[in-house]
């Protein structure tokens, strides 16, 4: 992991810092069944709680949806850093070769200005060849 990358991680974990966990008890709690509902036959019954199902079902296929988005824009959250990253990483070489490139120049002029104030010096005693 790059440490652009554990910047990110550490923030994320900084946002999630404090959650608690869902508790969920091992086994599902007992249903209390309301008065009205005992009372209904059992045909009534079943259709009622095919209807809470499909209610159900519907609303897990909704999540379940949701969850792929968030996949899916995680997925493409982390593509979009690996290419910034790769891009930063290609700046920074880009400047330290600029960098690399000044620095030669620089130091190529203060070896030519050295030379020519020497032979100013020399000139000026009468060392002219």
């Amino acid at each position: 992991m790059t440490n652009n990358a554990k910047i990110i991680v550490d923030e994320i974990d900084a946002v999630t810092e404090g959650m608690k966990p869902i508790e969920v008890a091992e086994r599902p709690p007992h249903i209390q069944w309301g008065e009205v509902f005992l009372l209904w036959d059992d045909q009534k019954k079943l259709d009622y709680l095919m209807k809470f199902a499909d209610s159900m079902n519907d609303a897990a296929d909704r999540i379940q949806q949701e969850r792929d988005e968030l996949v899916k824009m995680l997925a493409f959250k982390e593509q979009q850093l690996e290419q910034m990253e790769a891009s930063l990483e290609a700046n920074n070489r880009m400047l330290q070769d600029e960098i690399t490139k000044m620095n030669e120049y620089k130091q190529s002029v203060n070896k030519h200005t050295a030379e020519l104030n020497k032979r100013i010096r020399e000139i000026e005693r009468g060392d002219d060849d």
